[in-house]
C-alpha cells in the first residue's frame, strides 16, 4: 500500500471489526505478544485478553495506514458505552456482541488451544445435549478443495498445527501490503485470506459446541458493524441505531434458459459446452447482481451471506436506495432476456434484538420472495416491438440487430475454457487489448458495471480496469511474482470434463463407453429441505454466524469436494454444481455409479445426520436427444423422488430418495438392490444365467405387484421357484451351482420389491448387439 493512502472512518471500522479477534488465532499459535503491555483486564474487558494479540498483530503485520485500527480492536470487550472513546470502538464492540450472540452465559467448554472446531451438521434437528464433546473436529490446515483431508478425531490432541498454520497465514499477509485500499481491494483480499486460514479454528470454546469458526464469526461481525455504521451516518448521529435489512434475489427461468435451445441441431454439436457454459454464466450474473447492489450500497464483501444457484442474500441497512436498485435491476433483466430470466427481489427488516434468532428473519425474507415472484414483471415496461432486432438468435432465440448473439458466442467458448482455466478475472470496465477488441472469452454486463473473463495466465492483461484475480480450485492463490494492485481471492469451481488427448471427449463419445447399453445417462440432486433446514433447523441456536457457517460448507462441498469425488468417474461431464444442487452427464453406468458415491459422501460430511440428504433423478437418452428434454424429464423424476415417503416402524420417512429406471426408493435400499444388481450382472457376464430369466424375474414382478397396496401378491414366489429350479436342474453338480441357487433362492425374494433396480441394472450392463432406444 503506497504512502500517500489512508483509511477513512468507515474503513478503520471495517478493518477493527474483521481483524478484533484475531489474537486469538496468535494466542493459540504461542506467538509472544510483547505489545500493550500497559493496558489490563480493566481496559479491554472480561475475557478480552486476545484483544492485545490482536492488536499487536496490525501493528507488526500491516502497515503504518493502519495504526488507527489499534483502538476499535483493544477494547472490543468493553461493555459500559460511556468507557468508549470514538464511535468506531463502540460499533466493534457492539457488532461483536450481536454476532456472538451463542456465546453469551457460556464457560469454557475445555483449554483453548485442545479443543478442535466441529462441523456444524450433528447440530441441525439436533436433540443431544449441546454440552456434550463432539468426536469429530477438523485439521488445522489450510483449506482446498479436498475436504476430506480435514476429518479428525476431535479428541486428537492439537500438536503444533497452530503454529505451523500460523506461519502459513503469516506468509499470505505479508504479500498484501502493496494492494491499494480503494474498491475495498486490500480488505477483500485480506477477507480471504482469514477464509483460507481461519475456517477450521474454533471461534470459541464454551459448554455450546464449538461449531462456529473464527472466520464466520470475523466476517459476520464486519458486517454486522457495516451496518450500524451506515445507519448512523444516514442519521448523522453518533448514537448506534440497529435498524438491519435483509436482501434476497431469485432468478426464475434458470431451467429453461439453460436447457432449451431455439434451434437444436445447429447446436448439438457442442451441446456439452455450451450447457456448462450457460450454467456458469448463470452463476456469474448471479454474482454481478449481488456485487452490483453492494457497490449501490457502499457495502463490504462479508455482507453478501449467500451467493448460488440463482439466488443470494445480503445483509443491509434501510435505504429508499433499496427500491431504485429493485427496480432498475428488474428492469435490466427484462430488456436483456426479453422475460426468459427475470429476477423476483424483496427485503425484510428487523432490529438488532432481533437477529439473534437470525433463521426467523430468512423465512421472513422467504415469504417475501414468494410474494415477489407473483409479481416480478409487475410495473415494469417491456421493451418497444420497434426497438427489436430484426433477426432471432438461433441458440437463445432472442432478437438481436447482429448475425449472432455474443452472449451464446461467449458462452459456448466459456464451457470449452472452464475446465481448463486457471484464473477468472473481475473487471469493472470492459478490458482492451493491443488491438483494441474484447477478449474471445468476456461475459459482460456493461449495465451492472462487470465483466468477467477466463485465463490461463496473467500476461497482456488490462490491469487497468482489473478489480479481483480469482484462482480457481487453488488456495494458494498468490501464484506470481509479479502483483497487481488489484484484489486476490480463490474460487471453486466443478468443473469436471472427461477428456482424451487432452481434448474434452463428445456426448456420442461417451454414449460408445458405456457399459453394455449405449445410453447417456443425466442426473440431477439437491439437498431436501433446505429451507426448513436453515430456518428451523438450528433451533434456539439459530444465529447469524452459524447460518453464514452452514451456506459456507454446503457451497464448499458441491463446488469443491465434488471434483475430488469425480476424479474416478472417467465419462462424467459437470454440467452444473454449486449451491446446493448439481447435474451431471455420462455414460449411463458411471451416472448411476456416481449418484451413489455422491450421497454416500454427502452423508459422510454432514456426520451422519439423518435430517441432512440429498435427492436424485436418473434419466437414460441417447447422445441426439435434445438435452433440454433430458434436463426437463430427468427434473421430473426428481421431483418423484422428493414426493416419494413412507411409513416405517410408526414413523413417516419422506424423500431422501433416488428415482432410477422409472422406480423410486430411499437410498438405502437403492445401494442395497444395486448390488444385488452386480450379482446378477456377473452371472449372466459368466453364463450362469441367461438375459431371459433377469427378464422373467421382471415379469414376474411387474404381473404379481400390487399398485394399490404397495406389496406383491403371495403367489408370486411359487413362479419364481420354478424358473429357478428349471436354470438350475442340471447345474447343480457343476463348480458353484449349489452356491448360485443358493444366492438367487435368498436374495430374489428379499429384494423382490426393488425389482425394477436389480433386474434393469443387470439387463443394461450384460446388453449386446443392437442398441435400444431412448427411454
Amino acid at each position: 500500500m503506497s504512502e500517500n493512502q489512508s483509511l477513512s472512518d468507515y474503513e478503520l471500522l471495517l478493518y477493527s471489526a474483521l481483524l478484533h479477534d484475531i489474537g486469538k488465532f496468535a494466542q493459540r499459535a504461542n506467538v509472544k505478544c510483547t505489545d500493550f503491555d500497559e493496558f489490563t483486564e480493566d481496559d479491554y474487558g472480561k475475557s478480552g485478553a486476545h484483544s492485545k494479540w490482536s492488536a499487536s498483530f496490525v501493528r507488526n503485520h500491516l502497515t503504518t495506514e493502519f495504526k488507527p485500527v489499534i483502538s476499535g480492536i483493544l477494547f472490543h470487550h468493553k461493555k459500559l458505552e460511556s468507557s468508549f472513546e470514538n464511535l468506531i470502538e463502540k460499533i466493534v464492540s457492539r457488532a461483536d456482541h450481536l454476532s456472538a450472540g451463542e456465546r453469551e452465559e457460556a464457560e469454557e467448554l475445555g483449554h483453548y488451544k485442545k479443543i478442535r472446531l466441529t462441523p456444524i451438521f450433528p447440530q441441525i434437528f439436533s436433540n443431544k445435549d449441546f454440552s456434550s464433546t463432539p468426536k469429530i473436529g477438523y485439521r488445522l490446515i489450510p483449506l482446498s478443495t479436498d475436504i476430506q483431508d480435514f476429518r479428525i478425531s476431535a479428541e486428537e490432541i492439537i500438536s503444533g498445527e497452530y503454529e505451523q498454520l500460523w506461519d502459513l497465514f503469516i506468509k499470505d499477509i505479508a504479500r498484501i501490503k502493496n494492494i491499494k485500499i480503494q474498491n475495498f481491494h486490500h480488505f477483500h483480499t485480506l477477507l480471504v485470506i482469514l477464509k483460507k486460514h481461519t475456517w477450521f479454528i474454533p471461534s470459541a470454546v464454551y459448554k455450546s459446541i464449538p461449531d462456529i469458526s473464527l472466520y464466520d464469526h470475523l466476517k459476520s461481525t464486519c458486517a454486522v458493524a457495516a451496518v450500524i455504521y451506515k445507519n448512523c451516518e444516514s442519521k448523522k448521529s453518533s448514537e448506534l441505531t440497529e435498524d438491519f435489512c435483509l436482501i434476497g434475489g431469485d432468478i426464475s427461468g434458470i431451467q429453461n434458459f439453460i436447457y432449451n435451445i431455439a434451434s437444436p441441431d445447429e447446436s448439438q454439436k457442442e451441446m456439452g459446452k455450451r450447457i456448462r457454459g450457460r450454467s456458469f454464466y448463470l452463476s456469474l450474473l448471479t454474482e454481478s447482481i449481488a456485487y452490483y447492489i453492494l457497490r449501490e450500497l457502499d457495502l463490504p464483501l462479508t455482507n453478501l451471506l449467500w451467493c448460488g444457484g440463482g439466488n443470494f442474500t445480503i445483509l443491509a441497512y434501510p435505504t429508499p436506495k433499496i427500491e431504485e436498485i429493485k427496480l432498475k435491476l428488474r428492469s435490466y433483466l427484462l430488456e436483456k432476456y426479453k422475460g426468459n430470466l427475470s429476477l423476483a427481489i424483496a427485503e425484510t427488516y428487523f432490529s438488532g434484538e432481533e437477529i439473534i434468532n437470525f433463521s426467523d428473519k430468512m423465512v421472513d425474507l422467504q415469504l417475501e420472495l414468494d410474494k415477489a415472484k407473483l409479481q416480478k414483471l409487475n410495473c415494469l415496461d417491456w421493451p418497444d416491438s420497434k426497438q427489436l432486432g430484426v433477426k432471432i438468435c438461433n441458440i437463445c432465440g432472442i432478437d438481436l440487430f447482429y448475425d449472432f448473439c455474443s452472449d451464446c458466442e461467449a458462452q459456448i467458448k466459456i464451457g470449452s475454457v472452464l475446465p481448463k482455466a486457471t484464473f477468472l478475472l473481475k473487471y469493472y470496465r470492459a478490458p482492451l487489448f493491443k488491438d483494441g477488441e474484447y477478449d474471445d472469452f468476456i461475459i459482460s454486463f456493461p449495465e451492472l458495471d462487470i465483466h468477467w473473463e477466463f485465463a490461463t495466465s496473467l500476461k497482456n492483461k488490462d490491469y487497468s480496469s482489473l478489480d479481483t484475480i480469482f484462482q480457481i480450485n487453488d488456495t494458494d492463490f498468490f501464484s506470481i511474482t509479479k502483483f497487481p494492485e488489484t484484489g486476490w481471492s480463490f474460487k471453486f469451481i466443478a468443473n469436471t470434463v472427461p477428456e482424451y488427448k487432452n481434448q474434452i471427449i463428445t456426448f456420442d463419445e461417451i454414449q460408445r463407453k458405456s457399459e453394455g447399453a449405449k445410453f447417456l445417462g443425466i442426473l440431477k440432486m439437491d439437498v431436501d429441505n433446505l429451507g426448513k433446514i436453515f430456518s428451523l433447523g438450528l433451533g434456539k441456536n439459530r444465529t447469524l454466524s452459524r447460518v453464514s457457517n452452514l451456506s459456507l460448507s454446503l457451497d464448499i462441498f458441491f463446488t469443491g469436494q465434488i471434483n475430488s469425488i469425480l476424479k474416478p468417474f472417467t465419462t462424467t461431464y459437470t454440467l452444473f454444481s454449486g449451491g446446493d444442487d448439481l447435474v451431471l452427464v455420462g455414460s449411463w453406468n458411471e451416472i448411476v455409479d456416481a449418484s451413489l458415491k455422491i450421497q454416500q459422501e454427502f452423508s459422510i460430511y454432514v456426520q451422519g445426520n439423518p435430517h441432512i440428504h440429498l435427492s436424485a433423478g436418473i434419466h437414460l437418452f441417447k447422445h441426439k436427444f435434445p438435452i433440454g428434454m433430458a434436463a426437463n424429464l430427468v427434473e421430473q423424476k426428481l421431483k418423484k423422488s422428493k414426493n416419494h415417503q413412507e411409513i416405517l416402524n410408526d414413523i413417516l420417512l419422506k424423500k431422501n430418495s433416488a428415482t432410477i429406471f422409472e422406480f423410486t426408493a430411499f437410498w438405502k435400499d437403492v445401494l442395497e438392490a444395486l448390488k444385488f444388481g452386480e450379482d446378477l450382472t456377473r452371472l449372466v457376464k459368466e453364463n450362469i444365467l441367461s438375459h431371459s430369466f433377469v427378464y422373467k424375474l421382471l415379469n414376474i414382478y411387474e404381473y404379481h405387484y400390487d399398485m394399490e397396496s404397495g406389496n406383491i401378491k403371495i403367489d408370486w414366489l411359487s413362479k419364481f421357484v420354478y424358473q429357478l429350479k428349471r436354470i438350475f436342474e442340471d447345474k447343480k453338480n457343476t463348480r458353484g451351482g449349489e452356491e448360485y441357487y443358493k444366492l438367487l433362492f435368498e436374495q430374489v425374494p428379499k429384494y423382490i420389491l426393488f425389482a425394477p433396480l436389480w433386474a434393469n441394472y443387470a439387463l443394461l450392463k450384460t446388453r449386446k448387439g443392437k442398441e435400444g432406444s431412448n427411454e
